[in-house]
C-alpha cells in the first residue's frame, strides 16, 4: 500500500491533455523507493475507489481548459457526490472520493493539481507553454506528496487574480 497515490489523468494523444502523463513519468523515476504510487489513466472510474481507499493522500493531476495556458493551480478536494451522470463511467475527484468513503469507509486527504493547456488537438506532444511548466508541475506534486500542509498557497481563481494585480 502506497502512502501517496498520484492519479495522472488525460489522453497522451491529445496534446496538452497528456501533460499529467508526462509528469507521471518524471515522478516515477524521481520517487523510486518512496511510498508513492503513480497511476496514469484516461479518466476516473468507480473501479479506482479501492486503490484510493488504500492511500493516506491522493493527488489528482490533470490539464484544464478553464485555466490560463501554462498556469499551475492546486486545491484541496473533499468527498462529494457531484460530477457524475446517472449512466456515466467518468467521475470527478470529489465523486470518486465519495465512492471511496461510502464503499470502504476511507477518506484520504486529497488534492487536485491542474495546469492550463493550450492545445488539445490530436498529436503526441506538448505545447511550448505546457512543456515549460512541466518542471513546476512536478515540483508542486512533490511538495503535496511530502507535506501535510503545503508551504505555498493554493492557486485558485481568487489567488490567481490577486497575483496578477
Amino acid at each position: 500500500m502506497a502512502e501517496v497515490l498520484v492519479l495522472a489523468l488525460g489522453n497522451s494523444l491529445r496534446g496538452d491533455d497528456g501533460l499529467a502523463w508526462h509528469a507521471a513519468r518524471r515522478l516515477e523515476t524521481s520517487a523510486a523507493g518512496k511510498s508513492l504510487e503513480v497511476v496514469a489513466c484516461r479518466q476516473l472510474t468507480p473501479e479506482l475507489a479501492e486503490l484510493v481507499a488504500e492511500a493516506q493522500r491522493v493527488i489528482f493531476v490533470d490539464a484544464a481548459v478553464n485555466v490560463p495556458p501554462g498556469e499551475v493551480r492546486w486545491e484541496a478536494v473533499h468527498a462529494g457526490t457531484g460530477g457524475r451522470g446517472g449512466f456515466s463511467h467518468q467521475l470527478k475527484p470529489a465523486a470518486l472520493l465519495g465512492y471511496t468513503k461510502s464503499l470502504f469507509g476511507a477518506h484520504p486527504e486529497a488534492f487536485q493539481v491542474s495546469v492550463g493547456g493550450k492545445s488539445f488537438d490530436y498529436w503526441e506532444g506538448l505545447s511550448p507553454e505546457a512543456q515549460a511548466r512541466l518542471p513546476e508541475l512536478v515540483r508542486v506534486i512533490e511538495e503535496l506528496c511530502l507535506r501535510s500542509t503545503p508551504s505555498f498557497p493554493p492557486r485558485t481563481e481568487s489567488t490567481a487574480a490577486a497575483s496578477r494585480r
